[in-house]
């Protein structure tokens, strides 16, 4: 099968810092490991793609609330306050929609298994880069 080359570049995971305009592509509901409720964005950029994770959690509802207000232009007192959505399907409301999101490089560290001469392996730790949507906006 033939297909276009330039269909597939530029699709990898995000690299770099900046702020960048992003499109909900799907969304899903999930599990978290602790068993609540959690909302899944696949989302793209023209300089690459990521996932959004949000806690349905009361107490981490600020974060999604965020992204809410970005993708649907929530941006007065008035039209936040005369607002309201049930926070398990208001994530299908958002795909195909914008946003302006901030990227940031983060450091972690990551367990690894370290090669030795004999053959065997020793516990290590390697540090490594990401790169994370940490903000958004309104595009």
């Amino acid at each position: 099968m033939i297909e276009k080359f330039s269909d597939y570049e530029g699709a990898g995971f995000l690299s770099q810092e900046g702020e960048f305009e992003f499109e909900v592509m799907d969304y899903e509901l999930k599990d978290s490991k602790s068993g609540t409720p959690m909302a899944v964005f696949n989302v793209k950029s023209d300089v690459g793609q990521s996932t959004i994770y949000h806690s349905l959690n009361a107490k981490a509802r600020w974060s999604y609330n965020n992204l809410i207000k970005a993708c649907l232009k929530l941006n007065t007192k008035e039209k936040i306050e005369a607002f309201s959505c049930d926070y398990e399907t208001i994530g299908n409301d958002l795909v195909g929609k914008k946003f302006l999101g901030t990227v940031e490089e983060q450091t972690y560290q990551k367990q690894v298994k370290v090669p030795l001469d004999d053959g065997t392996f020793e516990d290590g730790v390697e540090e490594k880069i990401s790169y994370k949507i940490v903000s958004y906006k309104e595009a």
